[in-house]
């Protein structure tokens, strides 16, 4: 028998995690993912961290349809569309704030996921999944600066591991604690990352929320580990010497 389920998940935080636990055979389900990521600083060439002004600010939502099929007992496949937006305020050499958007199709990811153990209380699963950038970036010209906000790297991205979960009671309880850890080979020109996360989730058949933690740990393999100082810098046209 088929079943289908509609699911929506508000994230506090960027990228959500993947659930170990794997469609039964035949079942099929629909998930509309709102991910929403505000910060109030940045870093800088060296690696400092700068707080925004008073002004600035900074914010990406994205937005993902996915559908997920049980293939079969120990398989599962499936593909997630995003559509992203991005706000950026910041201030200008003369002290004017610089108000940029930009909304998109960002990427199309397509998955798949191979159960190792699951029962009623808890799952262990392999995932494999290759996102496709749906946009490309333009080369960036000094007569930019201050004017063009983008949707982030283009390329496209690389990412296994395994998942895990356990449910609180049994699978019958809204709680689950899910946790991952994968390998991700990000967009050209960037270096490969470790990514670690950890959320407790509320879930129901049509609606549910999760509250964690993400780190990402970078493997320093990019063309400027080694030689910071070779990296582009983009200054600002207007500014003085």
């Amino acid at each position: 028998m088929k079943k289908i389920l509609l699911a929506l998940f508000i994230s506090s935080f960027c990228y959500g995690t993947d659930d170990p636990w794997n469609l039964l055979l035949g079942q099929y389900q629909f998930e509309l993912n709102a991910e929403v990521l505000n910060t109030d600083s940045n870093f800088d060439i060296d690696g400092n961290e700068i707080e925004l002004e008073e002004d600035e600010s900074f914010s990406l939502i994205d937005v993902e349809l996915s559908f997920s099929y049980g293939w079969s007992k120990q398989f599962e496949v499936g593909a997630a569309l995003n559509l992203r937006r991005v706000t950026d305020s910041a201030s200008g050499v003369d002290g004017a704030i610089l108000d940029n958007a930009t909304t998109g199709l960002h990427s199309l990811t397509p998955y798949l996921k191979y159960r190792l153990l699951q029962s009623n209380k808890y799952a262990l699963s392999l995932r494999a999944e290759y996102g496709f950038k749906l946009f490309t970036n333009e080369e960036f010209e000094v007569s930019d600066f201050g004017t063009r906000t983008i949707l982030g790297d283009d390329g496209d991205i690389i990412k296994v591991g395994i998942a895990g979960g356990y449910f609180f009671n049994n699978s019958a309880s809204p709680y689950s604690l899910v946790s991952n850890l994968f390998f991700r080979n990000p967009a050209p020109n960037l270096s490969e990352e470790i990514l670690f996360d950890i959320a407790l989730k509320w879930r129901k058949k049509k609606f549910g929320v999760y509250l964690g933690i993400k780190n990402v740990f970078s493997l320093g393999r990019d063309e400027f580990s080694e030689n910071p100082d070779a990296k582009p810098v983009i200054v600002d046209p207007t500014a003085s010497n």
